[in-house]
């Protein structure tokens, strides 16, 4: 019954609301509603769907932070919802490329935060790309407050002037790869692929890349690739972003503090490299560096304090 009442209001976000965080949210609790009930392939493609509308909506931006907040509060659980029903499908290499696009809106959103000013392009397409980010949060807003009001002709002149704002960002994008590729690489970064990758790592480096989540995380190890094909491992860690901080901040605790009991911090240093690292040391035993790429609480674990046994 909840799946129905899911569906028959999609039905109706999709007259009125594509593209918005709204549209995207329920995809995402109906995704969910699905697998719950055995649905598993409508399910995975209702959650990515909505981390693909929120991903295309959130590169479309204009930039400003009113907007910005709005999509900031369910898109870690929406990213990571389809991530982990790929992984559950047996869709590794899909899974890596949904994490690296999370990583790359992430880096979008700490340069719209800092609101850089990234040299290499024109000041007259900078203030075009501005503009047409403006407009295309000025439509979007009317449009969905008129979307009860309008009269239907009205609503279909602000749908069809959404359109072509979206399609005058696509050229203005195309056009600052082409003219300006150091400030394109910044502004509209492109998410590796597991083979770019796998291509990208120096003979005997081994990246370790996390994910984490709610209940759990994961550990994504990828090799350097060989003969074109690339190793990827993935490790399932059983603990949640809550659990995994109180972690992270008890052993800085004891890290920074003057005359911590040793015993104490040495055992939460091997209780955390068997957590993290220890899953992949099947892959990394023969590496010669470890490129680590951090999620959430992770990014303030300095993992060259982490123990493996004595060492």
């Amino acid at each position: 019954q909840a799946i129905e009442l899911y569906r028959q209001a999609l039905t109706q976000v999709e007259k009125t609301g594509v593209g918005t965080a709204a549209h995207a949210e329920l995809l995402h609790v109906l995704g969910r509603a699905e697998r719950r009930a055995a649905l598993a392939g409508e399910g995975l493609r209702h959650l990515c769907a909505a981390f693909d509308v929120l991903d295309r909506q959130r590169r479309k931006l204009g930039g400003t932070e009113e907007v910005r907040a709005a999509f900031e509060t369910s898109t870690r659980e929406i990213y990571y919802g389809c991530l982990e029903a790929l992984l559950a499908e047996g869709r590794p290499a899909e899974a890596f490329a949904t994490l690296e696009r999370g990583r790359a809106r992430s880096f979008l959103d700490l340069l719209a935060e800092r609101d850089l000013e990234i040299p290499g392009l024109a000041p007259e397409t900078e203030a075009e790309r501005r503009r047409i980010g403006a407009e295309y949060d000025r439509v979007q807003a009317e449009l969905l407050a008129s979307a009860s009001a309008s009269p239907p002709a009205a609503f279909e002149e602000l749908q069809e002037k959404l359109r072509d704002l979206r399609t005058q960002q696509e050229r203005l994008a195309a056009r600052i790869r082409r003219e300006s590729p150091r400030f394109a690489s910044l502004r509209y970064p492109e998410p590796l692929a597991l083979n770019g990758a796998g291509a990208a790592l120096d003979p005997g480096t081994v990246l370790l890349s996390y994910s984490v989540g709610p209940e759990r995380s994961f550990l994504f190890v990828v090799r350097p690739a060989v003969s074109g094909e690339p190793g990827l491992t993935v490790h399932s860690i059983a603990i949640g972003e809550s659990a995994l901080r109180g972690e992270v901040e008890s052993f800085r605790r004891l890290l920074k503090r003057p005359g911590s009991d040793r015993a104490a911090l040495k055992a939460q240093a091997r209780r955390l490299y068997d957590l993290l690292v220890r899953p992949a040391e099947g892959q990394i035993t023969r590496a010669t560096r470890l490129l680590v790429s951090p999620d959430g609480p992770l990014h303030t674990l300095p993992f060259a304090a982490l123990m493996r046994r004595s060492r």
